[in-house]
């Protein structure tokens, strides 16, 4: 039955199943629900087609490989042993260790207001990574203000600054989920550790996390890797 419903919400896509439902899609319930962060700034902006928005924006991030969460349902695992899962599949993120050094995973980070959903602006690592391969590391060049005007305080008129937005909270335990938005896509790793990334943060050492969080560590399974090979 549960793969089934799975199935079914992968398939037709509805608006209020957050898990399955797509790389990204609807990350933020509180969105759907129509809520925004405690305290979060309302923005002005406009589409290049010219449709004006005011919403509040927050950022939401992905850390490399996170959305494999999107495999189980809240009650079939814990968050410590989806990290063990995490970390047994992707032990190393090859491009993002080559410009941060060993251990280092990278961050994405996406733009996020009610309607809205863009990669984050001042992220792409690219010109850091040259010789690398083809892209490196980052995201696609495209991003919020490839779609959409620079946005401004709806009530103040001050520009926005990117790095003062609000970073949403992602969890795993459906009991523990804050007020205001937020998301169990790749919660476990904030839920299994205590820590989240500040805003635009481009990697974190995983190595070092897993060792201040007494958790899982995945140097120890790139040794059992090296091992088996």
């Amino acid at each position: 039955m549960l793969a089934a419903e799975k199935a079914a919400i992968i398939a037709e896509k509805p608006l209020h199943n957050v898990q399955h439902n797509g790389p990204r899609a609807a990350s933020a319930l509180g969105a759907v629900a129509g809520r925004a962060l405690p305290g979060a700034r309302r923005w002005t902006f406009q589409s290049r087609h010219g449709f004006e928005r005011t919403t509040p924006l927050w950022l939401v991030w992905e850390v490399h490989c996170d959305p494999m969460s999107d495999d189980y349902y809240i009650d079939e695992i814990e968050p410590e042993d989806l990290w063990r899962e995490w970390v047994r599949r992707y032990p190393s993120d090859p491009e993002a260790e080559a410009v941060f050094g060993p251990g280092a995973v990278s961050i994405g980070w996406y733009v996020e207001g009610h309607g809205t959903f863009e990669s984050a602006p001042f992220q792409d690592l690219r010109p850091l990574n040259r010789g690398l391969g083809k892209h490196g590391i980052g995201p696609d060049t495209k991003n919020f203000l490839t779609y959409y005007t620079e946005p401004y305080d709806a009530d103040t008129g001050e520009p926005i600054q990117w790095a003062a937005l609000p970073v949403i909270d992602k969890v795993w335990r459906e009991h523990a989920l804050p007020r205001g938005p937020h998301s169990t896509k790749g919660g476990f790793i904030q839920e299994a550790t205590g820590w989240k990334p500040s805003p635009l943060q481009p990697f974190v050492n995983i190595e070092l996390l897993a060792r201040a969080s007494g958790l899982a560590r995945p140097f120890a399974y790139r040794e059992q890797l090296k091992g088996v090979a």
